[in-house]
C-alpha cells in the first residue's frame, strides 16, 4: 500500500509541473452599481507562452451587451514584444478593431457583445485560443470567430485569424494598433511604415496605397528607433491600407477589404533593442516571406493529440486500480468513463474546446485523485 502512495505523490509531483507550464486564462469578475444600475465587470488575460491577450467588458448585469462609458470599461489589449519599462509594442489597450456598417453607421463588431466560449489550449504542435464575438443578442445574424495560434518555429510570432460567420454582415475594415517603443508623445518622433514598395512618414503625410507584398514594418525615427512591429497578411485581401495622418503616440494600419472577403490571416512580430535600420529591410527581405509561406500551411482547425488524452486515461485508470475495491474508486471510475466518452464524441465531431475541456477535466480527476494519496501519507 506504500508503495501505491508513493506512486500517487509522482503523479501529483507530475502533474504539478505540467499544469503550471501550459498557457491559461486568469479571469476576474466583479459588480458595481452606477446610477442606480448593476453592471458587470470581467477581466480575462490569455496567456500563451510568449505574450498574453488582455480582455475587460463592462455589461449589465444579466445583459450581454457591451456598455462603455468610462476609459477602463473595455480594453482588448495584446502585450506581445513589450519593451521594458513602456507601454509599448502591440497596443496593450486595443490592438485589433474589426469594423462594419449599418447604413452611415460604422461599427467595431469587438465591442458590441462580451465575447462567449473563450479558451486556450496547448496542443502537440501549436498554443491556440480563441474568442467567438456575437453580432447580436440572439446569435441571428451570427458571430466573429477570433483565432489566435503560435508555434515553436516562430516563437517570437503570434498568428491570428479573423472569420466571419454571418449572412447579413460583412466585414469594412481590419484596424492593427502599435506603440513601437513606447506609448508616449513626442514632438522629435516621427513614425513610420515600410513595404517592399516605400516608406512613409505617417506623422508628417499618413498613408494609403494599393498592398503589392505581403509585409508592413512599423519604426520610428529620431527616438526609439531600435523598436518596432512588424505584420505579415496576405494582400490579395485587401483593396487598401492606410494610416491616418498625425501619428504621434501610437499608428494605427487600416487594412480595407475587397468585396466578398469574410476571413483573414496575419502573423504580427516585433523587434527589440536592435537598430531599425537593419531590421525593417531584413524583415521585408528575409523574414517575411517565410513567414507568410508559414501562415499559408497553418492548420486553422487543430484537434486535440488523443494519445495524450489516451496516456491520462490509462495513467488515471491504473490509480483508481491502485486504490482497491471501494465506494471512492468506483465513483472516480465512473468519472472517468463519463469523461471519455466526452472526449470520443469531441473527438468525432472535431469540436477543439469540449475536447479540451474533457482533457481538463482528466487532468482535474488525476490531481484529485493524487491529492486524496498525498493526504494518507500525513
Amino acid at each position: 500500500m506504500h508503495k501505491k502512495l508513493l506512486g500517487l505523490v509522482a503523479a501529483a509531483v507530475v502533474i504539478t509541473t505540467v499544469q503550471a507550464a501550459d498557457p491559461y486564462i486568469k479571469k476576474i469578475e466583479k459588480e458595481s452599481t452606477r446610477d442606480g444600475r448593476k453592471f458587470s465587470m470581467v477581466d480575462q488575460s490569455v496567456y500563451f507562452e510568449n505574450g498574453k491577450i488582455w480582455y475587460v467588458s463592462l455589461t449589465e448585469k444579466g445583459k450581454n451587451e457591451i456598455v462603455k462609458n468610462k476609459w477602463d470599461d473595455y480594453f482588448f489589449g495584446l502585450e506581445f514584444g513589450r519593451p521594458q519599462n513602456s507601454n509599448g509594442g502591440w497596443s496593450i489597450w486595443e490592438f485589433l478593431k474589426v469594423w462594419s456598417s449599418a447604413g452611415d453607421k460604422w461599427v467595431n463588431d469587438l465591442q458590441l457583445y462580451r465575447a462567449e466560449k473563450i479558451y486556450i489550449a496547448k496542443l502537440k504542435d501549436c498554443t491556440v485560443a480563441e474568442f467567438a464575438f456575437p453580432l447580436s443578442t440572439d446569435d441571428s445574424s451570427g458571430k466573429i470567430y477570433l483565432k489566435a495560434m503560435q508555434f515553436p518555429a516562430f516563437a517570437d510570432w503570434m498568428f491570428f485569424k479573423v472569420k466571419f460567420d454571418s449572412k447579413t454582415i460583412t466585414p469594412c475594415r481590419l484596424d492593427l494598433a502599435a506603440y513601437p517603443g513606447n506609448s508616449n508623445s513626442s514632438k522629435e518622433r516621427e513614425r513610420w511604415i515600410a513595404t517592399k514598395e516605400e516608406n512613409i512618414n505617417v506623422t508628417k503625410e499618413g498613408a494609403g496605397f494599393n498592398p503589392g507584398s505581403n509585409g508592413l514594418a512599423i519604426f520610428s525615427k529620431f527616438q526609439h528607433e531600435n523598436f518596432g512591429n512588424l505584420i505579415v497578411f496576405d494582400a490579395s485581401k485587401y483593396s487598401r491600407i492606410s494610416s491616418p495622418k498625425g501619428a504621434d503616440a501610437g499608428i494605427e494600419i487600416q487594412f480595407t477589404p475587397n468585396d466578398g472577403e469574410t476571413e483573414f490571416t496575419f502573423a504580427l512580430g516585433y523587434f527589440n533593442d536592435k537598430p531599425s535600420k537593419d531590421e525593417v529591410p531584413k524583415f521585408l527581405n528575409e523574414i517575411q516571406p517565410k513567414v507568410f509561406e508559414f501562415m499559408g500551411k497553418v492548420n486553422w482547425e487543430p484537434k486535440v493529440d488523443a494519445g495524450e488524452f489516451n496516456k491520462l486515461a490509462e495513467d488515471t485508470a491504473k490509480l483508481i486500480k491502485d486504490m482497491g475495491d471501494n465506494a471512492e474508486a468506483k465513483k472516480h471510475q465512473e468519472t472517468l468513463d463519463k469523461i471519455s466518452a466526452g472526449f470520443k464524441q469531441a473527438e468525432n465531431a472535431n469540436n477543439l474546446p469540449a475536447s479540451i475541456e474533457a482533457t481538463n477535466e482528466l487532468k482535474k480527476l488525476q490531481e484529485q485523485i493524487s491529492k486524496a494519496g498525498l493526504s494518507q501519507l500525513q
